[in-house]
């Protein structure tokens, strides 16, 4: 099965994306497990291509 491409950002209290992971990952169900795996303390989202799946906010 050949890898998906998605891409995670970590975003600001904006919502300005300041990092940006580019994730290589089997389903958009591994896809989302990684970008969880991501968030410390700031918010994730996962987009892959123009399509956002996800976003994952910290546990404060």
């Amino acid at each position: 099965m050949p890898l998906k491409s998605y891409q995670a950002f970590e975003l600001t209290s904006a919502d300005e994306a300041i990092t940006r992971i580019d994730l290589h990952c089997k389903s958009v169900e591994d896809a989302k497990e990684r970008a969880k795996q991501l968030v410390q303390d700031r918010p994730i989202e996962l987009w892959e291509g123009p399509m956002r799946i996800a976003r994952f906010e910290p546990v404060n």
